[in-house]
């Protein structure tokens, strides 16, 4: 997501409070204005857009919550955002960030790649050490490339620009 914050028109706030409102008679229980005021304060603040604010009221609406507090609708907000990830020219991952690896028993998994893009999506995937075959917990896994390219994944790295072949010494994009 950009660091560009738009804020949200005055149209746009009543709907968001008359969204709050019902998502408050639906688990039947109170909203004061103050406390209506407050979250329609801190939701502009966010800098979340209009639409996904909206969309991560409603989705609440169906849900039998034992709290309904801020912390629980931002929540449900950062669902509806795509966050857009920066892409790169790593010829592992493609610029996605994100390394296909295939496991011993058959399987295939997805790793964070080591470049600028993979630093995005760290948090929600194994780190890739950057060697074409990684153990982790007991198993082994290759990269999908050279899974699939064999003894010809070499030449396909030279072609790339990497001479040594070892991810270790390529610049990082």
């Amino acid at each position: 997501m950009n660091s560009l914050k738009i804020p949200l028109r005055l149209d746009q706030l009543e709907t968001i409070g008359k969204e709050l409102e019902r998502l408050f008679i639906l688990q039947d229980r109170p909203l004061a204005e103050n406390k209506k005021s407050m979250f329609l304060s801190e939701l502009s603040d966010a800098g979340f857009p209009f639409g996904a604010i909206v969309s991560g009221i409603r989705a609440l609406a169906d849900k039998d919550l034992k709290t309904l507090k801020l912390f629980v609708i931002k929540e449900s907000i950062l669902k509806f955002i795509s966050f857009d990830r920066e892409k790169t020219n790593c010829p592992y991952c493609r610029g996605t960030g994100i390394i296909s690896m295939m496991c011993d028993d058959g399987y295939s998994f997805s790793f964070a790649c080591r470049c600028v893009a993979g630093q995005c999506v760290d948090k929600e995937f194994v780190k890739w050490s950057g060697e074409t075959v990684q153990e982790l917990n007991g198993k082994k896994y290759t990269v999908a490339d050279a899974y699939l390219l064999g003894d010809g994944y070499g030449k396909w790295l030279e072609s790339c620009g990497i001479v040594t072949g070892k991810p270790e010494e390529m610049s990082w994009n």
